[in-house]
């Protein structure tokens, strides 16, 4: 091989391994361990409602609730998130615990931020016994019985155009909750999270903890390796002169 041979070889395969692993970046939203002493208001706003509160201490964001035969709920939102364009998934993951029960749910929900009424949503309620609960836009309801997490979990939340995918680890390795089929964000371009708790019924004060949220997309790879492969072509192109 030729020193001119070889250094185009070496020099495409450098191009398509930096073009691969471009394609392969995630683009970070937001990352939050509620390290302050107060909720980031560039990040979130706060939706609180009479009797319950939101508060961030000890590095963790706490939600208070209890209801008054009416829903009332605490739940930190996000600002809207903007996508990639083309992005191909979605990623939240992140810590919960439902660390004071009675009768009540721990939330966390997903949604196209210009149409909000889109959603999927995890969580556990725990009246009627406790249960993991998964809801989607346009899906039933569905409960399976599974006791809450008391301290924090690992959650991870992925999602496609056209897939759901949801996991739990409470430290012995990952439980599927989540996997199935929809389209409810194939033509999303911003997401917004909420997470807390809410409660129907008066009862004594409930308390769910959350921590450590990170927010990550894949976007699509198709331009970045046109680009590699264009520059490969060119190097190919003077590697002949």
């Amino acid at each position: 091989m030729s020193l001119r041979a070889g250094m185009c070889f070496w020099t495409g395969m450098i191009v398509l391994g930096l073009s691969a692993a471009a394609a392969q970046a995630d683009t970070v939203l937001l990352t939050d361990d509620f390290s302050g002493g107060s909720l980031d208001a560039g990040k979130w706003t706060a939706q609180v409602d009479p009797g319950c509160s939101l508060s961030v201490s000890g590095g963790v964001l706490h939600s208070y609730f209890t209801g008054a035969n009416a829903p009332r709920g605490a739940y930190a939102v996000s600002l809207a998130l903007d996508l990639p364009e083309n992005w191909t998934s979605f990623q939240v993951t992140g810590q919960w615990a439902y660390v004071t029960k009675v009768y009540g749910e721990m939330v966390f929900r997903v949604s196209d931020a210009d149409a909000t009424s889109n959603y999927v949503q995890a969580g556990y309620k725990t009246y009627q016994g406790d249960a993991f609960r998964r809801t989607y836009t346009g899906g039933n309801t569905v409960d399976v019985g599974r006791g809450v997490p008391g301290t924090l979990a690992q959650f991870e939340c992925t999602i496609t155009p056209t897939h759901w995918l949801f996991r739990e680890n409470r430290g012995s390795g990952w439980d599927t909750l989540v996997n199935l089929d929809t389209t409810l964000f194939s033509t999303t371009d911003r997401i917004q999270l909420r997470i807390g708790g809410w409660e129907y019924s008066y009862t004594a004060l409930q308390h769910v903890e959350v921590d450590n949220i990170g927010v990550s997309a894949v976007p699509e790879p198709a331009t970045v390796c046109l680009l590699a492969s264009g520059l490969f072509g060119l190097v190919m192109r003077r590697s002949r002169r």
